[in-house]
């Protein structure tokens, strides 16, 4: 059981990245809430049947507007904990649990300045389980079927580019690309078919490359947007992530998993992703290979 917890958790998955997505999610939780507490009554609410609705659509007003803060903000202050080439379920997770403890501090604010006069008396505490109880089963389950969903989708998307791969038929590309560093004088001349892929290293590019058809690699003192442009002519080599460049013509397979497709090339070390804004870029130009 530990291990396929860990398992779960450790699973890469994509983060909400669309500041409309993010709204909508926020004021989808908060009318859950605002529902759930009007309709079920529960913890007592419906001893206050003449402000029930007030009460209740305050608790939503106020789980909408956290939930949209902690979205919104938190993704521009935390960077690097919300990057999305390294965020996983436990992330999200961890993400949600934030939010259902800030949304139980936010409703025991509500409740003590607007509702003090009421007859009882839940501690902060008291807040906190209550808000948990009520969210963390909805959110594990919709996180756990978020990351089926989106693996699914994956996985067929790169079967049947799969497919396309191997039936395709070769054509040589002659065409020859020089790139020039920076700062020394050090360059790297290739013929298009030669090029397997560019990875960003700060202010460098690592090349990756065939050289009597064993893999080499060098590093220059190039930018990826500068590669970009000196490849852009070539609809075969494509950015297909904001650190990486890959010559379609040379991936021999796609695999996916919820967060990404991420391509693999022989006898090469690692798989280069493709963001999920080019899934369809790249998809497209292997098909047309």
């Amino acid at each position: 059981m530990p291990n396929i917890f860990s398992e779960f958790v450790n699973r890469p998955l994509p983060p909400i990245e669309s500041n409309k997505t993010k709204f909508l999610g926020a004021l989808f939780f908060g009318t859950f809430i605002f529902l759930f507490l009007w309709v079920f009554q529960p913890f007592g609410l419906g001893e206050y049947e003449d402000i029930l609705f007030e009460i209740c659509f305050g608790y939503g007003i106020v789980t909408f507007v956290i939930v949209l803060i902690n979205i919104i903000l938190l993704p521009v202050v935390f960077k690097s904990f919300f990057n999305a080439d390294t965020w996983k379920v436990k992330n999200d997770l961890s993400m949600s649990l934030w939010n259902l403890l800030t949304i139980a501090f936010g409703n025991y604010i509500y409740d003590i300045y607007f509702w003090h006069e009421l007859d009882h008396s839940y501690s902060f505490g008291d807040y906190i389980m209550i808000t948990v109880a009520v969210g963390i089963f909805p959110i594990a389950f919709a996180t756990y079927l978020f990351e089926r969903r989106m693996k699914k989708e994956h996985e067929v998307l790169a079967d049947k580019t799969n497919l396309i791969i191997q039936n395709r038929k070769e054509h040589i590309q002659i065409v020859k690309y020089s790139f020039h560093s920076d700062t020394k004088n050090e360059m790297l001349e290739l013929i298009a078919d030669e090029l397997l892929g560019v990875k960003a290293e700060g202010n460098y590019c690592e090349f990756y490359y065939l050289d009597s058809k064993q893999i080499s690699k060098k590093l220059l003192r190039i930018s990826l947007k500068k590669v970009s442009e000196i490849l852009k002519d070539d609809v075969n080599i494509i950015q297909c992530h904001r650190s990486y460049i890959a010559n379609l013509k040379k991936v021999v397979k796609l695999d996916g998993n919820a967060r990404n497709l991420s391509l693999h090339f022989d006898n090469m070390e690692f798989t280069i992703p493709v963001s999920r804004s080019k899934e369809e870029i790249v998809t497209n130009a292997i098909r047309h290979i």
